[in-house]
Parts: structure tokens; C-alpha cells; sequence
């Protein structure tokens, strides 16, 4: 029946081009539980608009101009120069909400995907991100009342559907599910307009009327109540944003535009602005975009990281062996990750460990002037004192072998790479975790728990950084809003367990580098003070020592097998057991000292006359004096 319905309008609106007659029909779901859809299964309105740029980049657009009539938020128009819809396509899905045609090779002939490869957009092969089945109704989270204006080449009309949703309560739902009816999601409205300009390509969505709710949100209207309210003050008021498009007028919820603190001039280009709110954030004490923007502001930031853009710096895939000395390589089998070395010091690490990109270079989106990239900035040093402060990379990528598995245990084929940075300090914040991509296209942000790594070090937490570019499969292990996971899944217990793995090898090299960093500055300092030292015995001089002969040393063994000429030999044990402090390395600390009295005692000749038996028990005796700590 959906299917002679979907036929039948498409039919009824081809014997109307151009005459701009309108065809109405109900908008049904194929899925009794996709009528909440239309309730907003998506919780931030920045959702929406991803959802939509998703849709558009399988329609293999280049370029996406959003203008959300900020700060008003009236109305919302998301305009792409995508391949467009065919009257066939726009009427597959309006009659199948939540049922993309999208990997659907029954649906091959609506021009959705590549003919022969239903992942895969029709032109640009690009692998598909997007369910445009869902995707197009998520604007039920800023809206029910909605226009589609699209037109695909050659074609001399616009075709132009008006929308408006339906709004449904708990109790209506449960009487349609009571009698197994599909849902009415709404009334659509579709006419064509006649066009000369042939070449003309791409859709466009006018989101009309926005909710209220929508609009507040938009407005950071719960910050700022938050910000004055007295209900706050024994919770502690949050801190007003750093940056905002306005302070928000609490009395009547008016939008003080004049009073706006924008992280961007209005002389910058609209890539520039980008980079500009990347870097004044940074600049915040403690920078945290959740703390320190308003939600406009905060939105801008996400969708940067959700979709396959450009990273704002060099990405991880072009780093040169040269830009750090502390390259790795994840080994599956659990041992300590390979330090890649080459000769070549340009040699980009994806080349050689033959990575591919989680960004599409072809692909730019504008929100209000400002040119959104991916805020992630892999150079970025954090200031830090600690005596590790360098940046460490590690590259690691897993396809289990599934030969002897049926796909209904696996969940079917898996295949990822990953890319984990290692810092003093991830800033800000909120990119301190695990981001999961699909083709490069994310939902659900950085995961901070690390997808349940129980570590006891909650510093380590803070200090590293993976991004997990998922190339064949885990699409099934999306819950239906796209922003969390079915950890039930088989491909989520599989990367889950990969990189557990991936993170104690990272945690074994900082601790192994910080280890050999803290030998080489205490090997350092003893030599300086071994220097000082002799120095001070050097000078000494007398006339029953002849001053060109060394003097008698102390050196510590961990065990004595013979006693050498001019040295006292002590093993570890016999020393630690002479000291009364229980610190590690202390023999570096007593040793230069040591060796001074003893020295000293030398040049006075008070050394001549005592058995080597007598020599070892002075030499602890002094050892106890010298530790000693009150």
C-alpha cells in the first residue's frame, strides 16, 4: 500500500508541472515507534541542522549556506548545491519517515546512491553518513512547519513541498499502537515552479515559525536565568559565557543584542572567524566551550566537530615524522607500541602506515558568515611544568577477521583506524575522551570515560585524545537518535576492547619516556653536584697527599665481587641498610657528599692506616650522618 501510495502521488504531481496546482497527502510512518520522531528525538536544536548538512553531503553538495536569522531565530534556511531531489525521491520520503531509501538497492533507480554501491553517494562516491528518512524530520526539534525547495539539473521547475507536523501526546500514541494504525505525522502540500535556469541544482529547507522552545534555547535563555537567579545562589551560580550573542533581558525574556561579546571582529573572513573563536577560547583559563560559550556559540563549535570538514590546523593524517619525536605505532597484539622511525623526516605518517582521511576536502559549510571547520588543533602544546611536556601520537587501525563467524553474531564487517594524542594538558576540556566517527561524520561527542577504561589515574584521563574513524561497519550500533550507542552491540564491544588495549600501550611509553626523563635530569643534577664537590676537595691541599693522585671513591654496587684499588665498594644493600631515610635513589642525594669527606679525609692521610674492614665501617657511618633527616 506504501508503495502504490508513494507511485501514485509521485504520478499526480508530474501531470501538474509548472502549473503550480498543489498535491496534498498524509505523511505516514513505516514504524509505529517513528512517530515520535516528530516529538523531537533529538535534544539540542544544533541536532537538527547536522542531520540536515548530513542529508546534503550524500547529495554530494560542495557547499552549505545556513543563515538561522540570528539572534532572532524566526526562521532557519539551510541551502545546499547538492544533486537535488527528483519528484520520485521526494515522494519515497515523504511516504517512508524513518525508512531512508538510503542502502536500499530496491530504491537504486531514485538516484540516492551509486548504482552499484549503495553505500556510496551517486557522483561523488562518497560514503553515506546521513538517513534522510529520519534526518529530514528531526526539524520537528525547531519546528512543524517547514518548506522543501529542490531541483535537480536539466529540470526547469522547482519542486516545493510545504510541511506541517503533527503534535502528538502519550495517550494518542498508545491508542493508534492499540489498534496497530499507522501514524498521520502531518499534511504535506506539494507544487512545482517553472525556472529558466536549467543548470541550477540543490535543495533548500525554510524552517518557519520556530518553536519557542527552539528559540530560547538558541538564546541561551537558561544561562542567563541561571546566571541571576536567587535559586542558584547555595548551588553556586554558573559563570556567565565568555562569549554570547546577547545578554537575555530575564523580566521579559528579551534579547539585549547590544550587549553581545562575539569571540571574532566583523573585519574577518568568514574563515577566519572560525579561527577565531578556536583561539580566544583557548585562551580562557581553564577553557571549557560548554562553560565559556553560549549555546549559539556552542553550536557553531559542535558541528564543526560532528562533520567531515577540515580540521582548523593540519589534520592528523598529514603529520610529518618531523613535527614530533614521539611517533608511535599500536600493536595489536598487546605489546608496547613501535616507534615509527624513517629516514625521510617529511614523510606524512598516514603514507606510511596508509591511513585515510576522516574529513572530505570538497565539502564546506557557512552558518551566518562564519566557515565552520573541525576545532581540533593536533600541534597545540598545552603550557605545562611538567618535566614530560611533549606531545606524543600514536597510530593504530583493527579489521578483526570474522571467516569463521556468520554476520548475525558479528554484526558484519568492521574495519576503523585511530588516532590518540597524547598532552600535559587536552584543551579545552571537553575533547578529553573518545570520538567515534562514521565516514567521518559524528553524533555523540567525546566520550570522556573513555568507553568504560577503568583507570585509577584520573590525570591520564585528562591527557589524551583519540579519534576513532570507523570505515566499514558500526552503523547498526547507532541508537535511533544517531548521538549514543548500543554498547550491546558486537562492533561496540569490539572497539571497546581495541582500545583499552590501545590506551595501556599510550600510558606504558608516557610512564616509560617520564621514567628515563627523571633518570636524565637526576643523572644531571649528581653530576653537577659531583662537579661542585670536587671542586671544593680539589682545592684542598696538603703536605701528606700528593695532590696530582685522585682521592679514594665510594661507589655503590649492587654486589661487591672484589674491591678495586683507590675505590670503597658498598653494595645497594649494605647502603640502604646504613641510611635513615627509605627515599628512592638516595645514593645520587649522599654519594657526591660522600665522596668529598672522604676525599678530604684522604688528603689528611687519616685514611692510610685503616683495613678495608675499617674503611667500609666509617664509610657507613658517615652514610647514617649524612641521611640523616630531622
Amino acid at each position: 500500500q506504501i508503495e502504490k501510495a508513494t507511485i501514485d502521488f509521485a504520478n499526480q504531481i508530474k501531470t501538474k508541472i509548472n502549473s503550480e496546482e498543489k498535491t496534498e497527502t498524509l505523511l505516514k510512518t513505516d514504524q509505529k515507534v517513528l512517530a515520535r520522531i516528530t516529538d523531537g528525538i533529538y535534544r539540542h536544536a544544533y541536532s537538527a541542522l547536522r542531520e540536515l548538512i548530513c542529508n546534503s553531503y550524500d547529495a554530494d553538495a560542495t557547499e552549505i549556506y545556513i543563515d538561522t536569522d540570528v539572534p532572532l531565530f524566526r526562521t532557519i534556511t539551510v541551502r545546499d548545491n547538492g544533486n537535488g531531489m527528483s519528484i520520485d525521491t521526494l515522494s519515497n520520503v515523504l511516504h517512508h519517515i524513518g525508512g531512508s531509501a538510503k542502502r536500499n538497492h530496491q530504491k537504486k533507480d531514485l538516484g540516492i546512491f551509486d548504482q552499484k554501491d549503495a553505500t556510496l553517494s551517486p557522483i561523488k562516491k562518497r560514503k553515506l553518513i546521513g538517513k534522510i528518512g529520519i534526518g529530514l524530520f528531526s526539524v520537528a526539534q525547531l519546528t512543524r512547519d517547514f518548506t522543501i525547495v529542490t531541483k535537480q539539473k536539466g529540470d526547469d521547475y522547482y519542486l516545493i513541498a510545504d510541511i506541517k507536523l503533527n503534535n502528538y501526546s502519550e495517550e494518542m500514541i498508545r491508542q493508534f499502537e492499540k489498534r496497530g494504525e499507522d501514524f498521520d505525522t502531518g499534511i504535506v502540500y506539494v507544487y512545482t515552479q517553472k525556472t529558466s535556469n536549467i543548470e541550477a541544482h540543490g535543495t533548500d529547507i525554510i524552517l518557519k515559525n520556530l518553536k519557542q522552545s527552539a528559540i530560547d534555547q538558541l538564546r541561551s535563555i537558561d544561562i542567563w536565568q541561571q546566571s541571576i537567579s536567587e535559586d542558584f545562589e547555595l548551588l553556586g551560580k554558573p559563570e556567565r559565557p565568555s562569549y554570547h550573542i546577547g545578554e537575555i533581558d530575564t523580566d521579559n525574556n528579551e534579547l539585549l543584542e547590544d550587549n553581545a561579546v562575539l569571540p571574532w571582529g566583523t573585519d574577518l573572513s568568514p574563515e577566519e572567524k572560525y579561527a577565531s573563536l578556536y583561539s580566544q577560547l583557548l585562551k580562557q583559563p581553564n577553557p571549557s566551550y560548554s562553560l565559556n560559550l553560549d549555546n549559539y556559540l556552542q553550536m557553531l563549535w559542535i558541528l564543526g566537530l560532528s562533520l567531515p570538514l577540515k580540521y582548523i590546523d593540519i589534520s592528523p593524517y598529514d603529520l610529518k615524522l618531523g613535527d614530533s619525536k614521539y611517533i608511535y605505532h599500536i600493536q595489536n597484539n598487546g605489546k608496547s607500541p613501535k616507534k615509527i622511525e624513517a629516514e625521510n623526516q617529511n614523510v606524512k605518517i598516514c603514507e606510511l602506515l596508509g591511513f585515510s582521511k576522516n574529513y572530505d576536502d570538497d565539502f564546506v559549510v557557512f552558518i551566518d558568515g562564519v566557515k565552520l571547520s573541525r576545532p581540533i588543533k593536533y600541534l597545540d602544546k598545552a603550557d605545562s611544568s611538567a618535566q614530560f611536556s611533549e606531545n606524543a601520537y600514536f597510530f593504530g587501525k583493527f579489521e578483526p577477521d570474522f571467516s569463521n563467524f556468520e554476520s548475525k553474531e558479528t554484526g558484519g564487517k568492521l574495519k576503523f583506524e585511530a588516532f590518540i594524542k597524547w598532552s600535559p594538558k587536552i584543551l579545552p576540556k571537553e575533547h578529553r575522551g573518545v570520538c567515534i566517527r562514521i565516514h567521518g561524520a559524528s553524533g555523540a561527542l567525546f566520550d570522556q570515560d573513555f568507553m568504560k577504561w577503568q583507570l585509577a589515574e584520573y590525570v591520564l584521563k585528562s591527557q589524551i585524545m583519540v579519534e576513532i574513524n570507523i570505515l566499514e561497519g558500526f552503523e547498526s550500533a547507532l541508537n535511533i537518535d544517531r548521538e549514543s550507542f548500543n554498547i550491546a552491540h558486537p562492533h561496540y564491544q569490539l572497539v571497546m576492547r581495541w582500545l583499552h588495549l590501545a590506551l595501556r600501550q599510550v600510558v606504558s611509553a608516557v610512564k616509560s619516556k617520564r621514567s628515563e626523563i627523571r633518570q636524565e635530569i637526576n643523572t644531571k643534577a649528581q653530576k653537577e653536584k659531583t662537579s661542585v664537590y670536587e671542586n671544593i676537595v680539589s682545592e684542598i691541599k696538603t703536605p701528606f697527599y700528593d695532590n696530582d693522585i685522585p682521592t679514594t671513591k665510594v661507589e655503590v654496587v649492587k654486589q661487591v665481587v672484589e674491591q678495586k684499588a683507590g675505590i670503597v665498594s658498598l653494595s645497594k644493600k649494605d647502603f640502604e641498610a646504613s641510611t635513615y631515610n627509605t627515599q628512592k635513589n638516595l645514593d645520587s642525594k649522599i654519594l657526591p657528599r660522600l665522596n668529598a669527606i672522604v676525599g678530604v679525609l684522604d688528603k689528611f692521610n687519616l685514611l692510610e692506616n685503616l683495613s678495608e674492614n675499617q674503611k667500609n665501617e666509617l664509610i657507613k657511618a658517615l652514610i647514617k650522618i649524612i641521611s640523616y633527616k630531622e
